[in-house]
C-alpha cells in the first residue's frame, strides 16, 4: 500500500467532512438544498496491467451534486413570502443576468418593486395576452404555459392606478358641447350605443364633465352593468368612452380619482393581484415565472441560496405555477432547508471514520517503512 493511496483516502474522507458541515451550517437557510459527496475509484490506466493482479490507486471525489427535494413549509403570513410546492425555481434578474432560487422571502421596495434581500428583482411575464377585460365587469384569464425569456420584466407593484385609458369606446352623447365659464362641471349623456349602434340604457346620467374639459376617469352603469370611463375632448364636441378595466398603472398616483393600493394577493398560479380603493374587483399585475430545468441538480450554485443555469442542467423553461410539470406557488409561506441534521449526523460519523481508518492505516505505513530503513 502506498503512502498516495491512504491519503486519497484521508482527501475524499475531508471532502465528505466538508460537504456535510456546510449542510449543517444551512440546515436553517431558507430554500437551502443539501449536497452529497459521491467517491470513485482509481486504476492504472495500463493496457497491458493484468485484470487478476490489479491494484487501486485510491479514490477521488467523483461528483459533489445537489438534492433537489422539497423541504418542509412553514407558515410566515406574510404576502411576499413565498414557496413552490413541487418543482421549479423564482426568476430573478441580477444586474441583467437571469438567476434561480427557491428562498422566496421577498419584499416590496420603496419604489414598489418585488425583490430579494440582495436587491434581485423578481421576475414575471410581460405579455398581457393572458390577462383581458373582459369588456364588462371582469379579468378574463388565461395560465401562461409556456414564457419566452424575452417576456420578462422585472414585478412592479403600483401603488395607486388609473382607470383608464379606454380601449373600446361606446358612444355616450354626439353633438356640439358648449362651454360653460369657470370650472363647474357640465353634463351631457341622454343616449348610448355600442360600436354597432346598438341602443344602451343609462342607468346613472348625466354625466359630470369638468369645464374647461379634461380626462377625468370615473364609472358609469350601463344596462345594470359598471363601466370605466374616460372622458375625450375635442374643440366642438365631447364623446365619453367606455374602458376595457383598469389598465394603465401610475406610481404614485396622480390625482386624487385614482385608486390606493389596500392589499396584496398572490395566487397558487403565481398571479400578483392589488386590491384598491374604488374598484370593486382585484386588478391583476401579473403572472410570476417559474423556472424549471431537466437536470435541476446540475444548476450551478452561485451565493445567496440562488443558482445560475449551466451546461449540465438543460435548458430553462419558464411558465406559470400550476403548469403541467410545474410547481404550485404558495403566499405566505417559506420552504426550509432540506437538510435532515439526523442523517447529516450519522453521514458526518461514517466520514470521520473513514478519514480515522485512513489515518491509522498512514500511520501504519509509516512505522513499516521506519523498521525497514532502521535495518539498512
Amino acid at each position: 500500500m502506498s503512502l498516495s493511496v491512504t491519503m486519497s483516502g484521508m482527501k475524499v474522507a475531508q471532502k465528505s467532512l466538508d460537504v456535510l458541515g456546510n449542510n449543517i451550517a444551512n440546515s436553517g437557510t431558507d430554500g437551502f438544498k443539501r449536497s452529497v459527496a459521491s467517491f470513485a475509484d482509481v486504476f492504472p490506466n495500463d493496457p497491458s496491467a493484468s485484470p487478476k493482479t490489479a491494484v487501486g490507486q485510491g479514490a477521488v471525489v467523483a461528483n459533489i451534486v445537489r438534492d433537489t427535494s422539497q423541504g418542509s413549509m412553514q407558515n410566515t403570513g406574510k404576502v411576499t413570502d413565498l414557496a413552490i410546492s413541487g418543482s421549479g425555481f423564482f426568476t430573478l434578474s441580477a444586474g441583467g443576468n437571469q438567476i434561480y432560487t427557491r428562498a422566496g422571502n421577498f419584499q416590496v421596495d420603496k419604489n414598489g418593486m418585488l425583490a430579494d434581500s440582495s436587491g434581485n428583482m423578481v421576475q414575471m411575464t410581460a405579455s398581457n395576452n393572458s390577462i383581458k377585460w373582459d369588456g364588462v365587469s371582469t379579468w378574463k384569464y388565461t395560465i401562461p404555459n409556456q414564457i419566452a425569456s424575452t417576456d420578462l420584466k422585472n414585478v412592479s407593484i403600483p401603488f395607486g392606478i388609473n382607470y383608464g385609458p379606454a380601449q373600446t369606446p361606446i358612444s355616450l352623447y354626439s353633438g356640439p358641447y358648449v362651454a360653460a365659464s369657470g370650472a363647474t362641471p357640465e353634463s351631457f349623456g341622454t343616449a348610448a350605443s355600442d360600436a354597432n349602434g346598438n341602443a344602451m340604457t343609462l342607468t346613472n346620467i348625466p354625466i359630470n364633465v369638468p369645464n374647461p374639459p379634461t380626462t377625468n376617469p370615473g364609472t358609469v352603469v350601463i344596462d345594470s352593468k359598471t363601466y370605466y370611463y374616460d372622458v375625450v375632448a375635442n374643440a366642438t364636441q365631447i364623446n365619453a368612452a367606455i374602458a376595457n378595466g383598469p389598465v394603465a398603472a401610475t406610481n404614485p398616483p396622480d390625482s386624487a380619482t385614482d385608486g390606493l393600493l389596500q392589499s396584496l394577493s398572490i395566487d397558487s398560479n403565481g398571479l400578483i393581484q392589488g386590491s384598491y380603493s374604488g374598484l370593486q374587483i382585484p386588478f391583476p399585475i401579473g403572472y410570476l415565472a417559474i423556472a424549471n430545468f431537466p437536470n435541476p441538480g446540475a444548476l450551478q450554485p452561485i451565493g445567496n441560496t440562488d443558482f445560475a443555469a449551466s451546461g449540465g442542467s438543460g435548458n430553462v423553461t419558464l411558465s406559470a405555477g400550476g403548469s403541467p410539470g410545474t410547481g404550485t406557488v404558495m403566499s405566505g409561506s417559506l420552504e426550509a432547508s432540506n437538510v435532515d441534521m439526523t442523517n447529516e449526523l450519522v453521514q458526518m460519523i461514517k466520514a470521520q471514520q473513514l478519514y480515522n481508518g485512513n489515518a491509522r492505516a498512514l500511520q501504519t505505513q509509516v512505522e513499516v517503512a521506519s523498521r525497514v530503513t532502521d535495518k539498512l
